[in-house]
């Protein structure tokens, strides 16, 4: 079940506003109201012993209302006011208890937690008990919004308290619902809410951790930085899987193993090693199917190009790319939830956790910096003004090193990254021609597992012609290349980086 994009405003007052006002101030803003019920039901909120879940920003919750359960999951969305958007994944539970991994929820709810929880138990960290006043808001017979008023006492480790809050979830015609809204503030005295209920509840009940200290970040929090990261674009591909969740993954990966890389020294050797493989190998598991992504998106630029008769066989060929690509990303999406892959992430969090921190987390990272550019800046030198695949790649790849080493040096409180700008711009030149590369390859590769016979031949000879074309704009791409690197190699602001 794909997920919805929830729409909700929230106001809270105190003390309590009465129902029959709140009623009587929609009335008055020229909406009615209609299916008046009282409900009641409680919320149980669950997350992992180390808080995984509210350190990502979901709320799993089961909702007990009579005899039903709902499992329900919320992403921390997008904050404006009093309006809030974000992503819901709800599934039906039978079971008479909550759920207590994360193997055990629903496809759609396990893709989006797991990557987060891993195996670890899933416990109730809170529990949220609501009378909700319930009415659907109209206009010239238009549901516009379902309007709660909600009295809530949160529960958790023994305390409890209470609060009011009035939400109205949009069904139709947000901006109308927005107007509503800002009439019901200037009516009775409620304010917007600066957080949902489970993340006011847990603020009142002392539950949320210190604030972050101050000034520049240690390598424990740059490390949890880039695995949250990873773990949100994980959930991404396991959810969904469009192109852009894919690539925003294997770049999540690059960029903890070139953080790793950076301060290796804060691991022994097979530890770091371990925890690179482990990088490594998430990428490459992901490699084929951001191939076929680029592949599929170059497609339509190379089709226009080629003659009528050629183009004939490309609806074939479009969706061979597409099967291909359903099964490498179903491929994909299964290690992922694979007992082998959960081991191994398990181990690569306590390695990351058990990281010994440099004396100092920016002085480290200036002399990773300052190393990254000279060999980046070498290469870049010596690229020869026709250059092959193979020396356009390792640029590109030292390109991302130092881009990343000038977001790891900012972040711990080194000069400002003035230098990014040039050597990302080179970056993006030097991926086109290795792009191209790759499409070339793959096409090529197509060849030999095209059907036999006189009907395979317009898909052969298609093919072949893409191929043809691909290859051509590698070549004009590396040659476009040697002035990215002559770019790079006189760059001043690379330079005064070593200084």
């Amino acid at each position: 079940m794909p997920p919805t994009l929830e729409t909700e405003f929230k106001l809270r007052a105190a003390p309590a506003v009465e129902v029959a006002a709140v009623d009587a101030a929609v009335r008055e803003a020229g909406a009615s109201l209609r299916e008046a019920s009282t409900q009641h039901h409680v919320d149980v909120y669950l997350d992992d012993d180390r808080g995984a879940l509210a350190a990502a920003g979901i709320g799993l919750r089961l909702r007990v209302r009579g005899d039903r359960r709902q499992l329900t999951a919320k992403t921390r969305g997008r904050r404006d006011g009093a309006r809030f958007e974000r992503f819901e994944y709800e599934a039906p539970w039978s079971q008479p208890t909550p759920p207590g991994t994360a193997a055990a929820l629903p496809p759609p709810l396990r893709d989006l937690v797991e990557p987060f929880v891993l195996d670890h138990p899933l416990r109730e960290v809170l529990r949220l008990a609501t009378r909700r006043e319930r009415r659907l808001v109209a206009r010239e017979e238009q549901d516009l919004a379902e309007l709660a008023i909600d009295h809530t006492t949160a529960t958790a480790r023994g305390r409890s308290v209470t609060f009011f809050e009035v939400e109205l979830e949009a069904i139709d015609d947000v901006p109308a619902c927005e107007r509503l809204v800002e009439q019901l503030q200037r009516t009775l005295p409620l304010q917007p809410a600066s957080d949902d209920k489970p993340g006011h509840a847990s603020a009142l009940l002392g539950l949320q951790g210190a604030p972050p200290a101050d000034g520049a970040p240690t390598l424990a929090a740059l490390l949890r930085q880039q695995l949250l990261a990873l773990q949100q674009a994980e959930a991404s591909v396991r959810s969904d899987g469009a192109p852009a969740d894919v690539h925003a993954l294997r770049v999540a990966a690059r960029r903890l193993r070139e953080l790793v890389r950076a301060f290796r020294d804060a691991w022994p050797k097979p530890v770091q090693a371990r925890v690179r493989a482990a990088l490594r190998e998430l990428g490459h598991r992901l490699a084929a199917v951001r191939e076929l992504d680029v592949l599929q998106a170059t497609l339509p630029t190379l089709l226009e190009r080629l003659p009528a008769p050629l183009r004939a066989a490309a609806p074939a060929v479009v969706d061979s790319a597409s099967r291909q690509r359903r099964q490498l990303l179903d491929a994909a999406r299964a290690w992922l939830a694979s007992g082998e892959r959960l081991d191994a992430q398990r181990q690569l969090q306590a390695d990351l956790d058990a990281a010994a921190p440099p004396v100092s987390v920016a002085t480290t990272a200036r002399q990773r910096l300052a190393s990254a550019v000279r060999r980046l800046q070498k290469r870049a030198r010596r690229l020869p003004p026709t250059p092959e695949a193979g020396p356009v790649h390792e640029l590109r790849i030292a390109c991302k090193r130092v881009r990343y080493l000038l977001e790891v040096a900012a972040a711990a409180g080194s000069r400002a990254p003035a230098a990014a700008p040039g050597v990302a711009r080179a970056q993006h030149e030097l991926g086109l021609a290795c792009d191209h590369e790759a499409t070339t390859r793959m096409l090529l590769a197509w060849l030999p597992h095209l059907p036999a016979g006189a009907e395979a031949l317009p898909a052969a000879a298609l093919v072949g012609a893409l191929a043809a074309a691909s290859a051509r704009r590698a070549r004009k791409a590396r040659r476009r290349s040697t002035r990215s690197a002559a770019r790079l190699g006189r760059d001043r602001r690379l330079s005064d980086l070593l200084a």
